[in-house]
């Protein structure tokens, strides 16, 4: 099996910082615009591995995914062994990968080609790879299982350590009538209304909507309909 690189791509827009939030948003592939925190981007990268998987494994399989464990954002990057990176990087990511079947055809990609599919995709965000990343796939086959299917992992949703999937309130895109957003170090009213409205011009509009002030992290700001 082989996942195409473009099926991966994610569009992130950063700026320096460190932890577990960094400036910047993170757009998924529907075009939700989410905060570029640790969960976020982990749930994100789940889906996607998710997705992508489902496309080969045909209506009679389906795929759960976990990583145990959060990324860093750290401008300077983690050094593995390779090219230095910046941004979201795992200095630890285990991963495990449950294939499960209704009983009605085999599984159509062995798993070892899916451990293997997974292991390159995360390859280069995790520090020190071949000591820090585990990819462990395992099938089941259990009609009732299958039949259960569980939400799937999207933006705003986490995987604990345990393997399950804690699904949180996933943001509404800009276009709803009204939204919210967490802001983030560094944020302006400028970025906000270039991010949710497409020009810097309308910042007046989301200021006034929120009383004005400092853009603090963690500040909840109300994002009104587009004018």
């Amino acid at each position: 099996m082989r996942l195409l690189p473009s099926l991966f791509l994610l569009l992130t827009l950063t700026a320096c910082g460190e932890g577990r939030w960094a400036p910047g948003y993170i757009v998924t592939s529907d075009g939700q615009m989410l905060s570029n925190n640790d969960e976020n981007t982990r749930a994100v990268t789940i889906a996607t591995i998710v997705a992508n998987l489902s496309k080969d494994l045909g209506p009679h399989w389906r795929v759960e995914a976990a990583i145990a464990e959060l990324p860093v954002y750290d401008a300077s990057g983690l050094d593995g062994g390779r090219a230095t990176n910046t941004g979201w990087l795992w200095p630890k990511a285990t991963t495990t990968i449950t294939l499960i079947g209704d009983g009605v055809v085999p599984l159509p990609v062995a798993e070892a080609e899916i451990t293997r599919a997974v292991r390159d995709y995360l390859y280069r965000q995790v520090d020190k790879p071949h000591r820090n990343l585990t990819v462990t796939t395992t099938q089941v086959v259990d009609a009732s299982r299958f039949a259960a299917k569980p939400p799937a992992p999207t933006a705003g949703a986490t995987a604990s350590a345990d393997g399950k999937t804690a699904v949180a309130a996933t943001p509404r895109p800009a276009s709803s009538p009204v939204t919210s957003y967490t802001a983030q170090a560094g944020d302006t009213w400028a970025d906000l209304s270039q991010a949710f409205y497409g020009s810097a011009q309308h910042w007046r509009r989301l200021a006034d909507a929120n009383q004005g002030g400092e853009l603090t992290a963690g500040r909840q700001i109300v994002i009104p309909p587009k004018p």
